[in-house]
């Protein structure tokens, strides 16, 4: 006997599972009683017993949910901003004032438990490492370091384990040996902690905050080394410090360029892209040296380097194309290989460091260069494969930002259309590299695709989920077209489908977990592809509207909206949707539906005013 949802139409064998599964489809009822948490549970038990967490011994009693907001630390009522720090800063790990200590023990947990995915860069402290979190004894020096108000001090520390725990994945060029080294005088702790905060409502005035004390410290340190004589051999020393300013300049680029103020996105892609750019040709002149590096050490800094150079590259590229900003990436980047595998870098010492170069390639092959790979990508000859490893998740990103930049160059030169028409239009129907575009494209995934469901069905979503939604996105875009192209509706049927694979996967994930958690995890990228991908469907829901019930509409047209009418099927609180006598529900019912389930998916609705637009 089977027990069916009547919702979804899932089927199960017992029916507590299936009353289990039927929370699914509603919002959580009962919300944690601690005013500084703010999860929110579908059970009132489960509920109860959350609130253990928040008594002293709570670390150890945690449980995991399934779902809800995620955890926030209290935020003080003051002003934010400076002042003269306390002499005494042990209230990170006392347990007697409950105002300032939630990050160190409840909060950071609730923040960090139940997300399993190990941090690279927290191998280097054996507490940091069993906690999976940054712990008291490595943050409570940085109190006097920052110069933060003590009511300040809590927010800041979540900001920062925000980012050392979540967004440090999509900055691999961190490494555990490395990644506290002059942190503070280089304004890099305070980059960590802006990024970590930024989408975080609560913490956006000290997200800001933090961004122009890195400001501030990125210029001094910056000072320090104007001076400094260039000399073509590494030096560790020298080296370190402008990496370590490097790297803080990219965390300000990413910070600014993705942010809703144009004078600052304006501001971070011109001064502080310019910026970077002028080091480049230093770092990359240290890297590619020929003579080998001396010891452990003097290859981690060279391939941190390796890694911020190419994080740097990849960001330019999206900044460029989703942003319009007239910035490139300079060439010698280029010229590099790509990083080593992920497994090889994040090796916590030597003597594991030298366990792991023995059990891959790495020791005799070394690190593809970045310029035979992308060739071999980009290939017509089929036997010619890119010689890349699949662990290394990062080169794969490298390599389809890459790919995104060639699409977009390709489509300025009016030669590369077959006709002036096409290319004042850009009709990429007579894109005449349309179809090693679509090869190569397809190489990449043959290599690289991973399922976004088996990328979100986790505590939270794998990087790769970034690269997944890129490349989806550059798939639709090979099909755009005028609106007056008499291939026009297949051309919208076929990003129809593309939206409607990706809409389908995260429904089985839930639309509620994916709306709360992919603005914390997410890069903002993904927005950006994803209210794509919504236009596209919603550009094709406005061409059908009115066909439904004639016999004229495609069979392909009326497949993928009965597909989507059972992916709506997911959404809370839709059933009235289907509640009408006719065979398909009212076209403009389903088309709010749509549009409530796209901007739960995006968390933001602005992308919606552009339809009217783009049709």
């Amino acid at each position: 006997m089977s027990f069916k949802c009547s919702t979804c139409s899932a089927r199960f064998r017992r029916d507590d599972h299936l009353r289990r599964h039927q929370l699914s489809h509603s919002e959580p009822r009962y919300s944690c009683a601690a005013p500084e948490c703010g999860m929110q549970f579908h059970r009132r038990d489960a509920a109860k017993r959350h609130e253990k967490v928040h008594q002293s011994d709570g670390l150890k009693k945690r449980r995991k949910p399934r779902r809800g907001a995620f955890p926030c630390a209290r935020i003080p009522k003051q002003g934010l901003g400076l002042g003269t720090p306390s002499t005494c800063h042990d209230h990170v790990s006392t347990a007697s004032n409950s105002e300032t200590e939630p990050l160190s023990s409840s909060t950071s947990a609730a923040a960090t438990t139940g997300i399993r995915h190990e941090s690279a860069i927290l191998r280097d402290c054996p507490k940091c490492t069993a906690l999976d979190m940054l712990c008291g004894s490595c943050v409570s020096p940085l109190f006097l370091a920052t110069h933060l108000r003590e009511s300040d001090w809590a927010a800041f520390q979540f900001c920062l384990q925000h980012f050392v725990r979540i967004h440090a994945e999509g900055f691999p060029f961190l490494h555990c040996s490395s990644w506290r080294v002059d942190w503070v005088k280089s304004g890099k702790v305070f980059a960590m902690a802006a990024v970590g905060g930024r989408w975080i409502a609560p913490y956006a005035e000290l997200s800001r905050l933090c961004f122009q004390m890195a400001v501030d410290h990125l210029e001094e340190s910056t000072a320090s080394i104007r001076d400094a004589p260039y000399t073509e051999r590494l030096d560790d020393s020298l080296h370190r410090r402008r990496i370590m300013i490097f790297e803080t300049r990219i965390l300000l680029i990413e910070y600014s360029v993705w942010s809703h103020d144009s004078e600052l996105r304006e501001w971070g892609l011109k001064t502080l892209a310019n910026e970077a750019i002028t080091m480049v040709p230093t770092l990359t002149n240290a890297i590619t040296y020929k003579l080998p590096p001396r010891n452990w050490l003097e290859w981690v800094l060279l391939e941190e380097s390796k890694r911020a150079l190419w994080c740097f590259y990849c960001l330019v590229i999206k900044s460029r194309h989703f942003l319009h900003h007239p910035v490139s990436a300079p060439e010698t980047i280029t010229t590099m290989d790509l990083p080593c595998p992920d497994i090889l870098f994040e090796a916590p010492n030597q003597q594991l460091w030298r366990e792991r170069k023995d059990c891959c390639l790495y020791q005799s092959m070394g690190s593809p260069p970045f310029r035979k790979t992308f060739y071999q990508l980009m290939s017509v000859d089929l036997m010619c494969q890119p010689v890349v490893d699949e662990a290394a998740k990062y080169s794969s990103h490298i390599l389809l930002c890459s790919l995104w930049d060639a699409f977009q160059n390709g489509t300025t030169i009016a030669c590369n259309f077959t006709t002036m028409d096409a290319y004042l239009e850009r009709d990429m129907s007579r894109f005449r590299l349309r179809a090693d575009l679509s090869r190569a494209l397809e190489h990449w995934k043959a290599l690289f695709w991973r399922d976004p469901y088996d990328l979100w069905h986790s505590h939270r979503p794998d990087y790769k989920f970034n690269s997944v939604m890129l490349s989806v996105y550059i798939e639709s875009q090979e099909w755009s077209c005028p609106g007056a192209h008499p291939l026009r509706p297949s051309y919208r049927r076929v990003a129809a489908q593309l939206a409607l694979n990706i809409l389908s996967s995260i429904s089985f994930c839930g639309f509620l977990e994916v709306g709360a958690r992919s603005p914390l995890y997410v890069e903002r990228i993904a927005y950006f592809c994803t209210s794509g991908l919504a236009l596209a469907m919603l550009a094709w829901l406005d061409e059908i509207d009115g066909h439904l019930n004639d016999d004229c509409l495609p069979s392909e047209d009326r497949v993928i909206y009965e597909k989507l009418l059972d992916c709506l099927k997911r959404v809370p609180g839709s059933s009235n949707l289907f509640g009408s006598g006719f065979k398909y529900p009212p076209a403009n019912r389903v088309r709010e539906a749509v549009v409530k389930v796209w901007v739960l998916v995006t968390g933001d609705g602005e992308w919606v005013g552009k339809l009217s637009r783009s049709t």
